[in-house]
């Protein structure tokens, strides 16, 4: 048997330089493994912290969707309206006029 049985003691030189090469390199991959888990772990800490206050994107998500509205449903009734015919015609003979050049109708 020429292994090394790292739970029998060494028999010649040769086994305690192996032993204690393994020795380094099962250390040193378990220093890298270790680091490589850090790494990890504070990607992660620091993606979640740049993602900023929940609180915070509700109340932007709300003032955007109220501002959205806002400004979108009185076009929407208007394209609507015009759609179905139902605007009033003083407005319409208005916008008419203003189009052709008249100034103004009224």
């Amino acid at each position: 048997d020429t292994g090394t049985c790292f739970t029998c003691p060494p028999r010649d030189a040769r086994d305690v330089d192996t032993a204690f090469k393994a020795a380094v390199a099962a250390k040193h991959w378990r220093w890298r493994a270790k680091k490589k888990r850090e790494a990890t772990i504070a990607a992660e800490q620091k993606k979640v912290a740049s993602q900023g206050n929940p609180i915070s994107h509700l109340i932007a998500g709300t003032t955007a969707g109220a501002f959205s509205r806002t400004v979108t449903a009185p076009l929407e009734t208007v394209r609507i309206r015009l759609a179905t015919g139902q605007v009033p015609t003083h407005l319409t003979a208005h916008a008419g006029s203003a189009a052709v050049g008249g100034g103004g109708g009224g």
